[in-house]
């Protein structure tokens, strides 16, 4: 779970509901070319709330971006967060302990 995410929660305007959402959807992006499809229901029990809520924050996280839709073959939503990398890669460039690792990583 990327900490950028976390750190800038607010920049990338997210309420606490929408990145609870957006965590249960990225535990199932195990891979960049697979688009995780985690049901809402599934979601919406893990969070003790109701599915609504979870269609709602998935619908509000679309529109600002930070997750794209589509259809599986088996018509079954899928969710990805290739917005949401992106997103993250350009906060990294001003966060100074992004680029402290970064730079550590490189003299390693």
């Amino acid at each position: 779970m990327p900490d950028l995410l976390l750190k800038h929660q607010v920049a990338l305007k997210l309420t606490p509901t929408e990145v609870v959402v957006l965590l249960n959807v990225l535990m199932h992006w195990w891979f960049a070319e697979r688009k995780p499809y985690p049901r809402p229901t599934t979601i919406a029990k893990r969070m003790g709330t109701a599915p609504r809520t979870v269609q709602r924050a998935l619908k509000r996280l679309t529109q600002k971006g930070v997750i794209a839709t589509g259809l599986k073959k088996d018509g079954a939503t899928s969710y990805d967060p290739t917005p949401l990398v992106q997103k993250l890669k350009e906060l990294a460039v001003d966060d100074v302990v992004y680029q402290i690792r970064k730079k550590d990583i490189k003299l390693a």
